[in-house]
């Protein structure tokens, strides 16, 4: 049952009352009527002054007093004013024990009649009346603020708060009930459904209300002897919002001394409500990560790598130099979870390097060396793996490696010639890069490996270039002729490798020298042949050795079926020849005549074969020679 305080024989000393608005003015939402009353003590109804002397007297007067602890029906004259309470109560007179006279102070709070109505049709605030105007004890509420701010700083993050300040007037409800008010007022300010159109910096108008059900944030603050209470509502989107969470993406573009632009996108995931929504959109956004960074590559290849690699200056006079594009196969990705936070975070990076193919990665490196007689050996160690090598769900074929390898083999020779073309291209001399060969090939693959490890070699050396040219001999005097050249395929011979050495021993003079006894150290006894004239020689001779590499001959192994070696013998045979007989090309000697000593040739299972050829020769001097002393005897 509510308390009554029941004034009779009351007389009116004064008269007051405070309206209590929104904002500055916007809507009267309560007032307080504020009476100062004199009443005789003997009319105090329900307080029992009875003219029973001064205990009797001042038990009575703490009583009302104490009646004015908590709000009642406060009653005049008959007249009901509301609920109030007894905000003093003044003794007036010096003997109020038997005939006195008490001032009373009573404030009573009420509702505005009108409920607010002004706010009705005024979209921002039609929240706020709902809150307010429905609210069954606003005409309690006191230091009321509402305030709404919203940020987006440099990293695109964005800020919304929503702050209710707060205080109900004690004595209706203890302290208790104060605090449960403000919650509940705050509370339902706060409901979505309340939420005004407030918001334009993400450029969408309203953008408060767009968001007001996602997962926010709130923070709340009581002073428990003033009963003000705060609270404040908030939500913090990083960089951008999706349905179930929010996102922050930034990218990082690298371009290394190789010449290889990388590009890394990081991102952080918070989902709105739980943990799942966040590895959730994980998923989704590392599925899109490798076009986002194609975007961010042509962005920035377009305006900063310049003109060698398509970019501002003067593209196309270097349009056959333009970059790479960015590969669609991640070389790295990182993840990190944070569950307590429902929050997740990744960084993953693309590449433009030639070696990540589709479903392997190539990885090759190219050196060279210089032999002393001039040529240069390229060679290409490499690798080839699968680009799932890490995952531990990877389905692998060991199959598939190798048929890659042999789809690889068709690019070493163009490899190899581009690389020997950047080497040599100051030098004039240089052989064509045609003429670079295949020299050796290794090849290691572990039993249980995920991978081919090789080494290929290139070389301009002269006995890999398959054949040669020499001088051809004249169909009329059937010598060698330098004018007449003839070339020779070695390649067509079944032969890979064909090296040739010559040695020659010249025609020395054939001079006998004697001692004379009994004469001084100075004399001798010369014989020359030829009227001394010193012109007759022994015979020269000519060594013709080559060395040759059989190619190896498809489905068949030289230790169980042995090759016929017709045509290399053959070929090898006619080109000792023709070396042999250009000695005289070479030591121009107009009349010679020259036969064949030897010929042996040998062969083993590396494919080595060695031919040798020896020719002798005469022919005449033409030097007169006049070093000699005079005191010589001539023969005959």
């Amino acid at each position: 049952m509510a308390n009554k305080i029941d004034f009779s024989d009351a007389t009116l000393l004064g008269y007051n009352q405070d309206n209590y608005f929104l904002g500055d003015g916007i809507a009267r939402y309560g007032s307080t009527r504020r009476l100062s009353i004199q009443v005789m003590t003997h009319n105090v109804s329900g307080v029992g002054f009875n003219n029973d002397g001064v205990s009797q007297s001042w038990s009575g007067f703490s009583g009302a007093m104490a009646s004015g602890d908590n709000f009642g029906e406060v009653i005049v004259n008959g007249y009901e004013l509301g609920s109030g309470i007894v905000e003093s109560i003044a003794i007036e007179t010096d003997n109020p024990v038997r005939v006195g006279y008490h001032r009373v102070n009573i404030e009573c709070p009420y509702k505005n009649a009108d409920d607010m109505h002004n706010l009705s049709n005024i979209g921002p605030y039609i929240g706020l009346r709902s809150a307010v105007g429905n609210n069954v004890d606003r005409e309690l509420i006191r230091d009321f603020s509402e305030n709404f701010s919203f940020e987006e700083d440099e990293d695109g993050d964005y800020t919304h708060q929503h702050s209710v300040s707060v205080r109900f007037e004690e004595g209706k409800g203890g302290a208790a009930g104060e605090i449960a008010k403000a919650k509940a007022l705050a509370t339902t300010l706060f409901d979505s459904d309340n939420a005004p159109a407030f918001g334009y910096l993400p450029g969408i108008a309203g953008f408060y209300n767009t968001k007001a059900s996602d997962r926010h944030y709130y923070t709340e603050s009581y002073d428990l002897f003033t009963k003000s209470c705060s609270f404040t509502k908030r939500l913090k989107i990083h960089g951008e919002d999706e349905d179930d969470y929010t996102k922050k993406i930034t990218h990082s573009v690298t371009l290394n001394t190789n010449g290889i632009v990388s590009v890394t996108e990081n991102c952080e995931i918070t989902g709105k409500d739980t943990y799942a929504q966040a590895t959730a959109g994980m998923t989704t956004e590392i599925a899109a990560a490798s076009a986002r960074c194609v975007a961010v590559f042509n962005s920035y290849k377009d305006n900063y790598l310049g003109r060698y690699y398509s970019g501002s200056q003067n593209p196309a006079a270097h349009a056959d130099q333009d970059a790479r594009a960015l590969n669609t196969k991640a070389i790295s990705l990182q993840k990190q979870f944070f569950k307590k936070k429902k929050k997740v975070s990744y960084s993953i990076t693309y590449n433009n390097d030639p070696n990540i193919l589709s479903h392997f990665i190539h990885n090759y490196s190219m050196s060279y060396s210089e032999q002393k007689n001039g040529a240069i050996t390229i060679t290409e160690n490499g690798r080839i793996l699968p680009y799932d090598t890490g995952s531990k769900d990877a389905d692998f074929n060991k199959t598939e490696i190798r048929d890659r390898y042999k789809d690889t083999k068709s690019s070493f020779q163009a490899r190899a010639e581009t690389y020997y073309e950047n080497l040599t291209d100051e030098d004039a001399n240089a052989p064509n890069k045609a003429l670079l060969k295949s020299i050796s090939s290794t090849i290691s693959f572990p039993r249980e490996g995920r991978e081919i490890s090789y080494t290929k070699q290139h070389s301009d050396d002269l006995s890999f270039r398959g054949g040669y040219t020499s001088a051809g001999f004249n169909a009329i005097t059937g010598y060698p002729d330098s004018t007449v050249t003839e070339s020779y395929s070695a390649s067509d011979k079944k032969i890979n490798k064909l090296l040739v050495n010559i040695s020659d021993k010249a025609p020395a003079l054939i001079r006998s020298t004697y001692m004379i006894p009994n004469k001084e150290d100075k004399y001798q006894l010369i014989h020359e042949p030829l009227e001394g004239k010193g012109k007759q020689t022994n015979m020269g001779k000519r060594t013709v050795s080559i060395k040759a590499l059989v190619a190896r001959e498809e489905g068949k192994n030289v230790f169980i079926d042995f090759p016929t070696l017709t045509t290399q013998l053959d070929y090898l045979k006619n080109l000792a020849i023709i070396k042999a007989a250009e000695v005289a090309i070479d030591f121009r000697l107009t009349k010679f005549d020259w036969f064949i000593e030897s010929c042996t040739y040998s062969f083993n299972n590396n494919r080595d074969l060695d031919f040798n050829l020896n020719a002798v020769y005469l022919t005449k001097s033409t030097k007169d020679y006049d070093n000699v002393a005079p005191t010589i005897i001539d023969t005959p």
